[in-house]
Parts: C-alpha cells; structure tokens; sequence
C-alpha cells in the first residue's frame, strides 16, 4: 500500500494532532504533514505533492478560499483534492469554496470520523487497503 499524504493547514496544532491521531487509528498509511499558515503551506504543498489537503477557512492573512485557488492554479497541484473547514457554513461559503475550486466544504466542528471518512475517499486509501500488522 503507498502511503498517502495529508497536508493540515491550521494555525491550532492540537487540531493537526487529533487528526493525526485520528488518521493513525485507520489502519492506512497516512504521512500528515502541517502548515500554519496559507504562505508555508504553498511551499509544502509544492514541495510535497500531498494526496489531500485540508485548510481552515479562516486563516489569518491568506485564508483558506485563496490558498485553495492558489493550489488549484499551480498545474503540478491542480488535481489535489481540498477539503475546507468552514467556522460558520453557508450558502455563500459553500459557493466560494466550489469556486475556489474545493472538493469539499465542511464546517470545522465536523465530527473527526467524518472528517477521517472523507479524507480516505478523497485521497484513495481506501482502494490500497489498511497496512498489515
């Protein structure tokens, strides 16, 4: 199974580590890699080549919507999914993320199993199998 990595753009590290945590249970092989910042996670997204990346909407300075269209732009990155975490969903988020080019749109209190379930589907974890103990 290849390993499948998940770049965790979000300025509250404990976040990044319930995630991982999260991510490390599912029997997959995940490398999470984070970012702080929109700027950093451009250069770790480029460097990278992550499977998935998953970014607060609301990062201070290059929030989550232009960092996914900067993402999106980049030829070597384009087909990356992105997965947005929304502090407040609406409609209009949900409109800017799709035209951000967002595979996802998900409000941040969205539960980890949830969260977990998608970043699986999206990355194709799921067709490689867990990693045999």
């Amino acid at each position: 199974m290849a390993q499948k990595k998940v770049l965790i753009v979000n300025e509250d590290s404990a976040h990044f580590e319930r995630l991982k945590d999260a991510l490390g249970k599912t029997g997959y092989d995940f490398l999470c890699l984070n970012a702080i910042s929109g700027p950093r996670a451009i250069g770790m997204a480029s460097g990278q080549h992550p499977d998935v990346v998953i970014v607060d909407g609301h990062l201070e300075g290059l929030d989550g919507y232009a960092l996914t269209q900067q993402i999106k732009s980049d030829p070597a990155l384009a087909e990356t999914p992105v997965v947005i975490l929304a502090l407040e969903p609406s409609e209009a988020s949900a409109m800017r993320a799709r035209q951000a080019g967002a595979s996802a749109h998900l409000p941040a209190s969205v539960s980890l199993d949830v969260l977990v379930d998608k970043i699986m589907t999206l990355s194709g974890a799921r067709g490689d199998g867990p990693v045999e103990a």
